[in-house]
C-alpha cells in the first residue's frame, strides 16, 4: 500500500473504480478531515457531521463512475457532493421533526418547571393560549423560545413570509385583545 501523501489522484480514482478496500481507506485519510470541516460548517453539530460524512463517503464510493476529471478535479467533485448531502440534510424533514420534537419537550419542561411571571401578571398567557394554532406556534416559537423568523420557518416547514404575516396577524390579534 502507497502512502497516502505519495498517491497521486488518477491512481485513487482508479482504485476506487475498482472498488478496491485499500482505494476507500486512501480515500478516507486523505480527503475526510477536510469534508468533515465542510459537513460541520454547514450542520454545525459534530455528531451529525460524522453521520453526514459517512452519508458522503458511501455516495463517492456509489458514485465514483460519474466522476469525469475532463469537467473538474477531484477534489472538488468532492466538496460538491460533500455541500449537497449537507444541505440536503438540513432540508430533511428528519431534522425538521427532530426540531419540532426539542421545541415540544422544552415547551412541556417549561410549562412544568418555570413561571412567565412578567406574562402571566398580565394574562398574556391565557390570551395567546386562545389564539389560533396556527398563530400561537409562531408567537411561542418566536417570543417564547426566542427563535428568528428564519428558524421558526425552518421548524414550521413554512415560507418565511407566511410566518411573517401570522406573527404579525397574530400580535394584532393580541393587541386588540389587552385594549
Amino acid at each position: 500500500m502507497q502512502p497516502v501523501a505519495t498517491i497521486q489522484t488518477p491512481d485513487l480514482v482508479s482504485l476506487l473504480k475498482e472498488k478496491s478496500s485499500e482505494g476507500f481507506s486512501i480515500l478516507y485519510d486523505k480527503y475526510a478531515p477536510y469534508l468533515f470541516g465542510v459537513v460541520c460548517k454547514i450542520v454545525q453539530d459534530s455528531a451529525t457531521a460524522e453521520d453526514v460524512l459517512q452519508e458522503v463517503l458511501v455516495k463517492v464510493w456509489k458514485n465514483i463512475e460519474t466522476y469525469d476529471e475532463s469537467k473538474g478535479a477531484f477534489y472538488t467533485w468532492l466538496i460538491n457532493i460533500t455541500r449537497y448531502t449537507a444541505i440536503d440534510y438540513l432540508r430533511s424533514s428528519q431534522r425538521k421533526q427532530r426540531l419540532k420534537n426539542q421545541i415540544a419537550l422544552a415547551s412541556e419542561y417549561m410549562e412544568e418547571k418555570h413561571s412567565h411571571a412578567f406574562s402571566e401578571s398580565l394574562g398574556l398567557k391565557a390570551i395567546v393560549a386562545k389564539l389560533e394554532p396556527k398563530y400561537r406556534e409562531v408567537i411561542d416559537l418566536l417570543y417564547y423560545y426566542g427563535h428568528t423568523q428564519d428558524e421558526v420557518s425552518k421548524i414550521l416547514d413554512l415560507p418565511l413570509g407566511t410566518v411573517k404575516t401570522r406573527a404579525r396577524a397574530g400580535l394584532q390579534i393580541l393587541r386588540n385583545q389587552l385594549t
